[in-house]
C-alpha cells in the first residue's frame, strides 16, 4: 500500500510503475493533473483513489467508473504513441478527452457507445486521421471542421441523433466508407456528390425524403443502404452508378425504380421490397438481382427501340412502366403468368402487334379499343372466358388468335371459324350496348354468354329458346335492365345475385326445369309480370311480396301443392293462373269470380292462420274447404250459409276446433269421426237435411251447444 492524500503533490514519479507488488494507492487530495505512464503495467493494483485530485487526465467520466476503468483508460493513452490508435468504446465518456487532441499523428480513433454530445471544432488538427468512428453516442450536430481531415476514409457515426450533415463533410474527398445508420437525418447536402471516393455508404434508418442530384456523381460507390427512410422516388441518375454491387432500398416507400437500374450491370444485391412497390414486380424481385438487371434491360430496349419483349419472366402482371412508352409499336409478353390485361392499354394507340400468348389471362379490359393502331393480337392458350365487346371497335385489326381459352357458347363456336366471326359476333353486342337491348334467340346456346354481363346499361334482354341451364352471378350487373326472357331453356336454379336485378319488371321463365326460385328474387321490386309456367316449381317464395307492383303471376304446370296464402298482398295483382298444380283446389265458385275474388278467399285463410278463426259464411262453397287442414290451431270455423254437401272423414282430425257453424247448407250426413272433437263446445246444423246425429257427437263431453233446428 502506498498513500500520498492530501500532500499537495502536483505529479507522481514515472518509477512508480516499478512497484509492481502493490495493491492499494491513494493519491487522492492532491494537486495533480495527470497520472504518471505505464501505471496501467501494475497487474496486481485492485483500489486506487484519485479523488480531488485535479486530474485533467483521466477525465472524470472514467475515474467515476473505478480503478479498472482508470487503468484501461491509461492504456489506451501509453500504446497510443507507438500503434496511432485509440479505442475508447465503452468507457462512459461524456465530453471528448482533451488530450487526444493532442495526439497528431493518431491514424484510428474510436469513442463508440459513449455519451458524447459534440465532437470539438479542433478535431481538424489530427491531419494523419484515417478511421474516425464515433457510433451510439448523443451527437446532434458535426463541427464544420471535420471536413478539413485530408486522409480521413472511414467516418462511422450510426446511433445518433444527427438531423444535419455540415456542408464541409462533402469536402472529404479521401472518404471511401460513410456510415450514418439510425439518425434523424432529413436530408443530404447538395453537394454530396463531391465525395468521389466513396465506395460504401449506409444511411439505414433516417429520414430522407430525397437524394441531392449531385449525389449520383459518386461514380466509385459500389454500396448504397438507405432502407427504411422515406424516399418516394429515385430518378434516372441511379443508372450513373455503374460500379454499384449492392443496393438496399428496402421499407420506403417507393412505388417504381427507373428503368436506368439496367445500366447497374455489377449489381450483386438489391432489396426493394415495401408495401407500396409496384415496379420491379414482386415475381420479378423473388428471382434475385440477376433477375431484376434482366426485366429492366427488356423494359429500357422496350422503351429505345419501340419493341417491347419480356418472355418467360414469370410476370404476374403488365409492367407498370409500359403506360408511359407511348410510342410502342410491338409487345410481347409470352409464356408469363399475366392474369388481367389492364386498362393501360388505352393509351398505346401505335402498337400494331401484342402477343399474349401462354399466359394465365382471364381477363382483357374493354380500354383496349384505344390500340387503334392495333392489327394482330394472340391470347391463345390462355383461360379467357370471355372477351371485350370494345375489341370490335379496333379499326385496323386483321388477325386474332383465340386458340386454347376457356370460352363458352357462343364464342367457343365462333373461335374456331374465323376473326371476322368473332369480330361480327362482338359487334352485335356492341350495337346493344348502344341500343339497350339484345336477343340471342335460337341460338343454340348451352350457356350464359359472358360478354353480356359488361352490357351494363342493356334494358332489354331476350335469350329465349335457347339450352342455357344456369346464370353466372355478375348477371347483377345488369343495373338498368327492365325485360328479361329466359323462357325455353333448360335452367335448373337461379342465383341469389338475380334479387339486384331491381329495375325488371317483366320476368319470363316459362319452359324451364326450375324447382325452386331463391329468396332473393324479392329483391326485384320493380316486378310487375312474372311467368314460371311449365317448371318444377314446388313452392313460391313469400319474398315475392316485396314486388308490391306486380299484376301478372303465372305459375300454371308447376308441382305447386299449396296455394300460397300470402298472395292477397299484392294489391295490384290482376291475373292470376295456377292450372295443372297438384295444388288444393281454389273452390270453384271463388274462381269463377276472378282474381279478386280468390285474393280475398286467400286473405281469410292466412288471416285465420294468425287468428285462428275462418270465416266463409255465403261464399256459394260446394265442399268443405281442404285448406283447413293446413291452419294450425283452428279453433272457430263459420261455413254457414254454402252448399256444402258432406264432411270429409278428416274433419275429425281438428283437435284444436272448439266452434263449427255448418248452418245453412245441404248437409245429409254427418261422419262418425266428429266426436273425435274433444274440445268441440259449439255445433251448428241449423236447416240442413240430417236425419241421424252419430252417437259419438252425443257423447262428446265439452259439447255445451248443438244446433238441430
Amino acid at each position: 500500500c502506498l498513500h500520498f492524500q492530501g500532500n499537495n503533490l502536483l505529479e507522481l514519479p514515472a518509477s512508480l510503475r516499478h512497484l509492481q507488488a502493490m495493491t492499494d494507492l491513494r493519491v487522492n487530495d492532491n494537486q495533480l493533473t495527470a497520472l504518471p505512464p505505464g501505471l496501467w503495467t501494475m497487474k496486481h493494483l485492485q483500489f486506487l483513489d484519485v479523488a480531488n485530485a485535479n486530474l485533467r487526465v483521466p477525465p472524470e467520466d472514467v475515474v467515476a467508473k473505478g480503478t479498472k476503468a482508470v487503468l484501461a483508460y491509461l492504456k489506451v493513452v501509453d500504446a497510443s504513441s507507438s500503434t496511432l490508435k485509440v479505442d475508447m468504446s465503452a468507457m462512459g465518456l461524456r465530453s471528448f478527452p482533451p488530450e487526444v487532441l493532442h495526439m497528431t499523428s493518431l491514424t484510428e480513433l474510436k469513442l463508440t457507445n459513449n455519451y458524447l454530445t459534440r465532437l470539438p471544432s479542433e478535431i481538424d488538427k489530427m491531419l494523419c486521421l484515417l478511421r474516425l468512428q464515433v457510433a451510439f453516442n448523443q451527437l446532434t450536430s458535426l463541427p464544420s471542421s471535420i471536413g478539413h481531415l485530408p486522409v480521413l476514409n472511414k467516418l462511422i457515426l450510426d446511433g445518433n441523433q444527427l438531423t444535419m450533415l455540415p456542408a464541409t463533410i462533402c469536402m472529404l474527398s479521401s472518404l471511401n466508407q460513410l456510415r450514418i445508420n439510425n439518425n434523424s437525418l432529413a436530408s443530404l447536402p447538395p453537394s454530396f456528390g463531391k465525395m468521389i471516393g466513396l465506395e460504401e455508404l449506409q444511411l439505414n434508418d433516417n429520414s430522407l425524403k430525397d437524394l441531392p442530384a449531385s449525389f449520383f456523381e459518386i461514380s466509385n460507390l459500389r454500396a448504397l443502404r438507405a432502407a427504411r427512410n422515406k424516399l418516394t422516388f429515385i430518378g434516372g441518375d441511379l443508372g450513373r452508378l455503374t460500379r454499384l454491387e449492392e443496393l438496399d432500398l428496402e421499407g420506403n416507400p417507393l412505388r417504381v425504380l427507373p428503368l436506368e437500374v439496367a445500366f447497374l450491370r455489377k449489381l450483386k444485391t438489391l432489396k426493394v421490397q415495401n408495401e407500396h412497390n409496384i415496379s420491379p414486380p414482386q415475381e420479378i424481385l423473388a428471382g434475385g438481382s440477376a433477375a431484376v438487371l434482366r426485366f429492366y434491360r427488356c423494359m429500357l430496349q422496350g422503351r429505345s427501340s419501340g419493341k417491347l419483349e419480356v418472355v418467360s419472366q414469370s410476370l404476374q402482371s403488365f409492367p407498370l412502366e409500359i403506360g408511359d412508352m407511348r410510342h410502342l409499336q410491338s409487345i410481347n409478353l409470352r409464356d408469363n403468368e399475366i392474369s388481367i390485361v389492364p386498362d393501360v392499354l388505352g393509351n398505346l394507340g401505335s402498337v400494331t402487334s401484342m402477343d399474349l400468348r401462354r399466359n394465365h389471362l382471364v381477363e382483357i379490359h374493354s380500354s383496349i379499343a384505344g390500340m387503334t393502331a392495333l392489327e394482330r393480337l394472340d391470347v391463345s392458350d390462355n383461360r379467357l372466358a370471355k372477351l371485350p365487346f370494345s375489341l370490335s371497335q379496333l379499326p385496323n385489326i386483321q388477325d386474332i388468335k383465340l386458340a386454347g381459352n376457356r370460352f363458352l357458347q357462343p364464342l367457343s363456336g365462333l373461335v374456331e371459324q374465323s376473326t371476322a366471326t368473332v369480330l361480327a359476333y362482338l359487334r352485335s353486342l356492341h350495337i346493344a350496348f348502344i341500343e339497350g337491348k339484345l336477343s340471342l334467340t335460337k341460338q343454340g346456346l348451352g350457356t350464359f354468354p359472358p360478354e353480356i354481363t359488361d352490357l351494363h346499361s342493356i334494358a332489354s334482354l331476350d335469350l329465349s329458346q335457347n339450352n342455357i341451364i344456369g346464370l353466372p352471378p355478375g348477371i347483377a350487373s345488369l343495373s338498368c335492365l327492365g325485360y328479361l326472357d329466359l323462357s325455353n331453356n333448360q335452367l335448373q336454379s337461379l342465383p341469389a345475385e338475380i334479387g339486384h336485378l331491381n329495375t325488371v319488371k317483366e320476368l319470363i321463365l316459362c319452359h324451364n326445369l326450375l324447382t325452386r326460385l331463391p329468396d332473393e328474387i324479392g329483391g326485384m321490386i320493380s316486378l310487375s309480370s312474372i311467368d314460371v309456367r311449365f317448371n318444377k316449381l314446388e313452392l313460391i317464395p313469400e319474398t315475392l311480396a316485396s314486388a308490391q307492383g306486380l299484376k301478372s303471376l303465372r305459375f300454371d304446370n308447376n308441382e305447386i301443392i299449396a296455394m300460397p296464402t300470402w298472395l292477397w298482398q299484392l294489391v295490384y295483382l290482376e291475373q292470376l293462373t295456377f292450372e295443372s298444380n297438384p295444388i288444393t283446389a281454389i273452390p270453384g265458385g271463388i274462381q269463377s269470380r276472378g282474381t279478386r275474388a280468390i285474393l280475398g278467399y286467400l286473405k281469410i285463410l292466412d288471416n285465420a292462420r294468425q287468428s285462428g278463426v275462418l270465416g266463409l259464411s255465403g261464399y256459394e262453397l260446394e265442399s268443405f274447404p281442404s285448406e283447413i287442414f293446413l291452419i294450425p290451431g283452428i279453433q272457430v270455423i263459420d261455413l254457414s250459409k254454402n252448399r256444402i254437401s258432406s264432411l270429409p272423414e278428416d274433419v275429425g282430425q281438428l283437435s284444436t276446433l272448439r266452434s263449427m257453424d255448418l248452418s245453412d247448407n245441404s248437409l245429409e250426413i254427418l261422419p262418425e269421426s266428429i266426436g273425435n272433437l274433444s274440445l268441440l263446445q259449439e255445433l251448428n246444423i241449423d236447416r240442413n237435411f240430417v236425419r241421424a246425429i252419430p252417437t259419438t257427437v252425443l257423447s262428446m263431453r265439452a259439447m255445451v251447444t248443438l244446433s238441430l233446428v
